[in-house]
């Protein structure tokens, strides 16, 4: 299914992909997260991200009315496997 089809059937979206480019089409393009149009959307970003990238995600999320939470994710393949990866998180607070 494509981004936009699984944004269309749920309000909680997990991306964790390899780089700005895949993360702004997964969320931003053409038949991403945002292009469902889904109001109540929260999009749950782990990918490790420049800040910069980072905001320019967050302010195209803002503007369609959805929400993104940072949770970057720290730690090789292997460390994931045996669940003793690091996953920062931010929000607003409340």
């Amino acid at each position: 299914a494509s981004p936009q089809a699984v944004a269309a059937t749920c309000d909680v979206a997990i991306t964790v992909l390899p780089g700005y480019e895949a993360v702004r089409e997964a969320i931003a393009g053409p038949k991403g997260l945002l292009s469902a149009g889904n109001k109540n959307l929260v999009i749950a970003e782990l990918s490790t991200l420049a800040l910069k990238d980072k905001e320019t995600l967050a302010a195209a999320e803002v503007a369609a009315g959805a929400v993104l939470r940072d949770y970057p994710l720290s730690g090789m393949p292997r460390m994931v496997r045996d669940r003793v990866a690091i996953v920062f998180a931010s929000g607003d607070k409340g």
